[in-house]
């Protein structure tokens, strides 16, 4: 099944990403692309937390929404996809709703990988005080709404983004604690947002900022493993 990345990288750097624990927090457009290239890259232990149901409105943009799954559980229907594809996965599941309460009894030095794509900005500022506090790696994504060209998305730390709401209002919140959590790697886009009365989306850029998310998973178990 994963011959041809093992061509790539060798089988040695191959185990690191297949023994890793990832932890994915959002599955929404973002989460959604991000889980199925880490599951299609060979990583095989997964948490997954989201609180959210499948609806109408997800089914333009988002992998694990089809119009026969309307009504379940996130978590569920990703567990599904998940052992679809490789059925030697191990996947935990938390349907928990993001509340402070939730993340301040929450341990993540378990896991090697934490990723936030969930979009409430102040469960984001909690996951990225706490997961860098507890010395475990991180990355999060900003705001991907109202924007229709992914070519603007890039990876960067917090303190760089300019243009960006979220990440206006996230450097602002996380400033008041600790000028350090600034430098938490986020993906991104310097795309100014096209006004508009509520969000809006286009499938291609929560797609690319998944593929961001993943790929800087990817590289970093990698790299790490390297050293």
């Amino acid at each position: 099944m994963f011959e041809r990345i093992i061509e790539l990288i060798g089988n040695e750097h191959f185990q690191s990403l297949s023994s890793a624990h990832v932890f994915l927090i959002g599955l929404g457009g973002v989460g959604g692309y991000t889980l199925e290239a880490l599951v299609r890259s060979g990583i095989q232990t997964f948490t997954l937390c989201d609180f959210d149901v499948m609806e109408e409105s997800n089914l333009n943009r988002q992998l694990l929404a089809t119009s026969d799954n309307l009504g379940k559980r996130k978590v569920e229907e990703a567990k599904k996809r998940i052992l679809a594809i490789n059925p030697h996965c191990s996947v935990y599941l938390l349907s928990e709703h993001y509340k402070k309460e939730f993340w301040s009894r929450f341990d993540f030095s378990s896991y090697d990988f934490v990723i936030d794509a969930c979009d409430d900005v102040f469960v984001k500022v909690e996951i990225i005080i706490r997961a860098m506090n507890q010395g475990v790696p991180i990355i999060t994504c900003m705001g991907t709404g109202n924007r229709i060209h992914p070519e603007f998305l890039k990876v960067s730390l917090l303190h760089q983004t300019n243009y960006d709401p979220l990440s206006r209002k996230m450097r602002q919140l996380l400033r008041k604690v600790d000028e350090k959590y600034l430098n938490v790697p986020v993906v991104w886009s310097s795309e100014k947002t096209i006004s508009s009365s509520s969000i809006g989306t286009l499938c291609p850029v929560p797609m690319v900022a998944g593929s961001y998310l993943a790929n800087y998973v990817i590289h970093f178990i990698l790299n790490k493993e390297k050293k």
